[in-house]
């Protein structure tokens, strides 16, 4: 494993710690040396969880470790005490900061979006049709994505836009009388900030997420797989909720859908031929 791949899959399983439980601040490098050798730290600071890939001088301690034991501390496979009591680490500075980490909680990604899952349907109580309409795009784009090898925090953030891409609707009716798409992608971002707010989510992922509803009917410049597959999954259940053409459903098909398991769902789905 190559150092970027100890940060990238170090970073996906930060997600599923929420740090609000530490109310001190805590900054640690960690020295990993052996397979994946490089420096990085990470910091608790106001109940968030940073995670960057250099080196940080104004640090409350060191610690020296092997790459499989820093994930297995981030998986929660291994708890930091217990680490320490195994000499699995080497801690040089502050013993009691490299110990706060124990703090964490452990939640996982789908405690989130279950939460945000139920806040939606909250907001649209008594909308059946919308509350139909994001929960189909959501398993989807799910589907998909978990098909196309999203995994993590790309995975997490692609089911957060799907349940809350049109989250922007109901403002846009009562505001101007429709819910045009380019209204949608105005309102909805504002709206999704203080949603992921409450319900805990990370910024970083809350503000990736708003990108993502402020463009999703902008099929321009897709710029990543989380951005293509929410795309190809609102346009599968549009295509049917709007009883769409023939004609309409193969200019989408050979427009919109890039990805070879939303190409395939779509073929399947209305019948296209290639």
């Amino acid at each position: 494993m190559t150092y970027d791949e100890v940060v990238k899959e170090l970073r996906n399983d930060a997600l599923m710690f929420d740090a609000s439980g530490v109310s001190e601040h805590v900054a640690v490098q960690f020295n990993i040396y052996g397979e994946g050798e490089g420096a990085l730290y990470i910091e608790i600071s106001d109940g968030r969880l940073n995670i960057q890939p250099y080196e940080y001088y104004d640090r409350d301690a060191l610690v020296y470790l092997e790459a499989s034991t820093l994930l297995d501390l981030a998986s929660g496979k291994l708890s930091m005490k217990r680490a320490y009591e195994e000499k699995k680490i080497v801690v040089q500075g502050k013993h009691d900061a490299v110990l706060a980490f124990g703090k964490l909680h452990l939640v996982g990604s789908n405690d989130y979006l279950s939460r945000l899952y139920l806040a939606m349907i909250e907001l649209y109580a008594g909308d059946p049709g919308r509350i139909q309409h994001f929960s189909k795009v959501h398993s989807y784009a799910r589907l998909i994505g978990e098909a196309e090898d999203l995994k993590g925090k790309e995975l997490f953030i692609l089911e957060a836009a799907a349940l809350t891409h049109d989250i922007g609707i109901h403002v846009c009716e009562e505001k101007y009388g429709n819910c045009d798409g380019h209204l949608q992608e105005e309102e909805g971002p504002v709206l999704a900030a203080e949603l992921f707010e409450k319900v805990g989510i990370s910024k970083d992922v809350s503000e990736r997420v708003q990108h993502l509803i402020g463009h999703h009917h902008t099929y321009t410049d897709i710029d990543a797989m989380d951005y293509q597959i929410l795309v190809e999954a609102d346009f599968l259940v549009n295509l049917y909720e709007e009883t769409s053409s023939v004609e309409k459903i193969k200019a989408a098909y050979e427009r919109i859908f890039k990805t070879a398991t939303g190409k395939k769902i779509c073929r399947q789905m209305f019948g296209i031929k290639e």
